[in-house]
């Protein structure tokens, strides 16, 4: 994992689609966070001791004790012109092949 500057978490378990985590105490609802794996995720549940987290790719590749790093960066989906009739995914990624 490169070395990065945001709060490191640890996945504590997987279940119905919500991997919590510790260690994000100080994360905010809507915060992009990056799996060990290389997928991003979201945080969409704020807990006391644990965060929730939503990953945007397979699930079935993580591990209780893999780490996460928060980027703290709040998903921003873009919108205007240059986004018009393209195709993009829930991160504002174009996925439709064109330049």
């Amino acid at each position: 994992m490169k070395k990065f500057k945001g709060r490191i978490g640890i996945v504590q378990s997987l279940g119905d689609g919500v991997i919590q985590v510790s260690g994000m105490e100080k994360g905010k609802l809507g915060e992009l966070v990056l799996f060990q794996n290389g997928d991003e995720g979201l945080i969409l549940e704020l807990g006391f001791k644990t965060v929730g987290v939503v990953i945007f790719g397979k699930d079935d590749i993580i591990r209780v004790g893999d780490f996460i790093v928060g980027l703290d960066r709040i998903l921003r989906v873009p919108a205007g012109s240059y986004v018009q009739g393209r195709v993009v995914n829930a991160l504002g990624n174009f996925v439709d092949g064109l330049e």
